[in-house]
Order: structure tokens, then sequence, then C-alpha cells
């Protein structure tokens, strides 16, 4: 199937995981990443700046003001909020930011030393809990395992998380079986990692959430954003079907947010 040519599907998709700003040799500007995804026709997307890897670094979250103004309600946008150490510093009230329709809170710990900032970290969550808003925490091979945010998941289980790229997969399985308030968005995962996710959980497929990483794919693949998320959806489909597919880039997300 060519979901290129499936825009029925792909307009009821939801890409919970796009940037915007510098990240590496590009710069992604709010025209260039609106111009990019509505050329896919997807229903929405969340989108966040990109990260900057400086704990001094202020991210330029009121841009997420200019894509909502190009969309022009074409596309739906889900902000999310980028946070830094420096960010939280400066406004820990949340203040300079209250006129940003934000519904996710971003944190993360590769680019940013957040265990060196317990009373930050604090601030932030003790925000999002009060805010009824889920936070979305980058996942990797590194300081960012998921397994180090676990006391996160246990001490505030009125908040809902997303494991970002859900890597490792072991540890983000796991994380998934012994916390319901732990999801899942597959930007960047490998098709192997999914099905772990999804491997002896009878739920797990109620806390996966459809996300590419666009228009950062431009840097490691030789596709533009258009052909990469194609191929991407296609992919899933194959492996997973139309059916469930819908449920991680719609229906999870229409629990979630």
């Amino acid at each position: 199937m060519s979901n290129k040519n499936n825009k029925e599907l792909i307009g009821q998709l939801i890409d919970l995981h796009t940037h915007y700003g510098p990240y590496g040799d590009f710069d992604f500007s709010p025209e260039e990443v609106v111009q990019k995804m509505k050329k896919i026709g997807l229903r929405g997307i969340g989108i966040m700046q990109a990260p900057m890897k400086d704990d001094n670094y202020m991210p330029d979250n009121h841009k997420l003001l200019k894509v909502v103004e190009l969309t022009g309600g074409e596309l739906e946008i889900i902000p999310i909020l980028m946070t830094s150490p420096a960010m939280v510093k400066n406004d820990p009230t949340f203040t300079k930011v209250k006129n940003i329709p934000y519904k996710i809170i971003k944190i993360h710990p590769y680019a940013h030393n957040w265990a060196a900032y317990p009373e930050l970290v604090v601030t932030i969550l003790n925000h999002a809990k009060a805010s009824f808003l889920p936070v979305m925490i980058h996942t990797g091979y590194d300081e960012s395992e998921p397994k180090n945010f676990e006391s996160w998941f246990k001490n505030y289980p009125e908040i809902q998380f997303i494991l970002a790229h859900g890597k490792p997969a072991v540890q983000a399985a796991q994380i998934l079986q012994k916390h319901q308030n732990a999801w899942v968005d597959i930007s960047f995962m490998e098709i192997e990692g999914i099905k772990l996710l999804l491997k002896n959980n009878s739920n797990a497929n109620q806390r996966i959430l459809f996300g590419t990483d666009a228009p950062i794919t431009e840097l490691f693949y030789n596709l533009t954003t258009e052909e990469y998320c194609f191929n991407r959806i296609n992919e899933l489909v194959e492996c997973f079907g139309e059916e469930t597919l819908l449920l991680w880039g719609n229906s999870n997300v229409n629990a979630l947010i």
C-alpha cells in the first residue's frame, strides 16, 4: 500500500514529535517546518524547539505561537514546551510562557544535565501536576535511560509521562508494564523495539504514540521529510496494520491530551 495515495489514513494521524529551530548544521524555521508537514497531509503535529546541548540555553518557545499562526487551521498543532535549567531558574512559575497554549512539557536529559538540578526538576513536575499536563522525556542509551526516571513515575502518579524514542526498548517495555502513567512515543524507534513493547503487555497498545522526529530525520537519512514520513507510515502499516497505526496516531493522542 502507498500511504502517499492514502489521504484518508494520513489525514487522521497526529505526529506527536516534530521540531523547529537549529539542530546540527540545519536550522528549521517555523515556516519551513509547517510547509513540510502540510505537504504530508497529516491531521496534526506535536511540535517543540529542537534541543540545544547547553544548560544555559533559553529555548525560544514563543515561536510556537508563530507555528500556530502559520498553519491557518489546516494543521492541528499541539504545542510542546521545551525546558532547560536556565529557563526554569529564570521563570520558576512559568509566567513568561503563560501566553503559549502548550499541551505537553518536554525534559531532555541528554541535552541538559538535569541530574545536577533536582530542585528544578521538582519545579517542572509540580507545575505539570498542577496544570494537568503530560511530561515528555527524551530517552536514549546514556544518562537519559528510562530507568533513571522511575522515581518520577512513582512520585507523580497523576502525571502522564511520555518516553520519547523508547530507548533502550527493554527498559521502555519494563516501564510500560510497571507504570500505568507511562507512554512511549515511537519516533526513531526500531520495529523490533516496538514489538518488544507489545510483547506480554496486554494494554501497551493503548499507550503507544506515533511520532517521527521530523524534520531532524533529514540529518540522518538521505530523504526529504515527506519521503521519510511516507516510508515510516508504510513500514508501520505493513508491520502492525492500519487499525493499530490509527490507534497510536489518533485515539491514543486524543486520550492523552
